[in-house]
């Protein structure tokens, strides 16, 4: 590749930045098919980074913290890997969560599934396709990932005063008794931040979560 060839390639990838960054979709779209480098840096920290994408971010990052849920689902359909962390240890799904952008989370913890479910035994992905029984069940942990911090992304959107995902993500599972590197529940990071709402939140889906708890082994 010659030197002309090289600052045509860069200038792309750095366009394809921009569309990220602003959640342009159709342009995002346009940018990965014309294929050359723009589809390799969906993975490569490195890359971003030479771009000028700062804290070790993915694309997916980028357009994740923007909210930008269409562009997040187009990234990942297009090989972007919502497993790959920052520099401070947080998944795509943690900024999510800290940004009040519950519809992102939704489509993290899909995207991630999908990935689990794809290396799990021939039967448990044939049980999850059919429908017989949710991928997010057979991987709870998907909905707890920590930070370098410990922070699972319900005690980031705690720490951040955002009730929507704390919401959705106890309803898929999430463990509201984790407590991060300091020993901090959510409960007490909503507390200390004077966010009752979050702290209301938690209340409430803390007890239904006890309920059903008791109710299934009642049933054992």
């Amino acid at each position: 590749m010659d030197d002309l060839a090289r600052r045509i390639e860069a200038d792309k990838t750095r366009e394809l930045v921009g569309f990220v960054a602003e959640g342009k979709c159709a342009s995002i779209a346009r940018a990965v098919v014309a294929g050359g480098n723009a589809r390799a840096i969906l993975r490569d920290r490195d890359e971003c980074a030479a771009l000028g994408v700062e804290t070790g971010s993915t694309l997916l990052h980028v357009a994740v913290r923007g909210g930008f849920v269409s562009a997040s689902k187009l990234l990942i359909s297009q090989g972007a890997d919502p497993s790959i962390a920052d520099d401070a240890g947080m998944l795509p799904i943690h900024h999510a969560a800290a940004a009040d952008a519950f519809k992102v989370v939704e489509a993290m913890l899909d995207a991630a599934t999908a990935v689990e479910s794809a290396r799990a035994p021939a039967a448990v992905v044939a049980a999850v396709t059919d429908g017989r029984v949710s991928g997010r069940t057979l991987f709870p942990r998907l909905v707890d990932p920590r930070d370098a911090r410990g922070r699972t992304p319900v005690l980031t959107a705690a720490y951040a005063g955002e009730f929507a995902p704390v919401m959705i993500l106890a309803e898929m599972g999430a463990s509201l008794a984790a407590v991060d590197d300091e020993g901090r529940s959510a409960m007490a990071a909503a507390a200390e931040g004077g966010h009752t709402g979050v702290c209301e939140v938690l209340a409430s889906m803390r007890a239904a979560q006890l309920v059903k708890s008791r109710g299934i082994r009642l049933k054992l």
